[in-house]
C-alpha cells in the first residue's frame, strides 16, 4: 500500500509506511489513485473522500507550506537514525537542505525536491 502525508492541504511525503505523525498531519491510502500524488500536490477531503492535484508551477511563497510540512516529517527519518546509530545519509542532508530556504519562501524553486529513500536500519 502506498499512502500519502498530509498537512496543511498538501501532500508532505509518500511512503510504502506509515510512521507516527502529529495529529494534525494525516496518512490516506493513494495505492489505487492515478496518477500517483507526489509530495506537493494539494490535498483535499469532501465529504470522507480525498481528491489530489499537482501543483500548477506556484510561485516560491506558495510552496513553503508544503516544504515546512516535508521538514517537519523528514525529522522522523532523522530522529530514526539518531535512535539505531546510523549515520544520516548525505541525500538526507542534501534533502533537508533544499527544503530550508523553500520553507522559508527564500528559494525560487517551482517544485519540492523528490524525498530520498528511508535509510535502511531505521
Amino acid at each position: 500500500m502506498t499512502q500519502a502525508l498530509i498537512a496543511a492541504g498538501y501532500i508532505a511525503a509518500v511512503s510504502p509506511e506509515a510512521f507516527p505523525v502529529h495529529p494534525e498531519f494525516v496518512w490516506t491510502d493513494i495505492s489505487a489513485v492515478s496518477p500517483p500524488p507526489q509530495a506537493g500536490w494539494t490535498a483535499s477531503c469532501t465529504g470522507g473522500v480525498w481528491s489530489y492535484a499537482p501543483p500548477t508551477a506556484p510561485p516560491a511563497p506558495a510552496l513553503a507550506p508544503a516544504a515546512k510540512a516535508a521538514l517537519d516529517a523528514s525529522d522522523i527519518t532523522i530522529i530514526r537514525c539518531f535512535e539505531h546509530g546510523v549515520a544520516v545519509p548525505a541525500e538526507w542532508i542534501a534533502y533537508r537542505a533544499a527544503l530550508r530556504p523553500i520553507a522559508a519562501g527564500t528559494s525560487t524553486a517551482t517544485e519540492l525536491p523528490a524525498m530520498p529513500a528511508y535509510p535502511s536500519g531505521t
